[in-house]
């Protein structure tokens, strides 16, 4: 399972983690790790995400909801 959030900054993911449920990443570099996908949505759409650029870059619009992000199931 995998999600994916296209930007101009990079790709958000967010995927399965054994340890920590789900892990929220931009391009090579993880960003945290949380209890359900949504909640790591959350935090793009919120822009905490601890990836400075994302967090202060206002010209893009975020996805409200994990519904507008890519979604592959392996």
């Amino acid at each position: 399972m995998l999600w994916t959030y296209e930007t101009e900054v990079g790709i958000f993911w967010i995927k399965p983690n054994e340890k920590f449920r789900f892990t929220l990443g931009i391009n090579e570099e993880i960003l945290g790790n949380y209890n359900t996908p949504n909640q790591a949505a959350e935090d793009v759409s919120s822009r905490t995400t601890g990836h400075l650029l994302w967090d202060n870059y206002s010209s893009t619009p975020t996805p409200s909801t994990l519904t507008q992000w890519n979604f592959y199931k392996k």
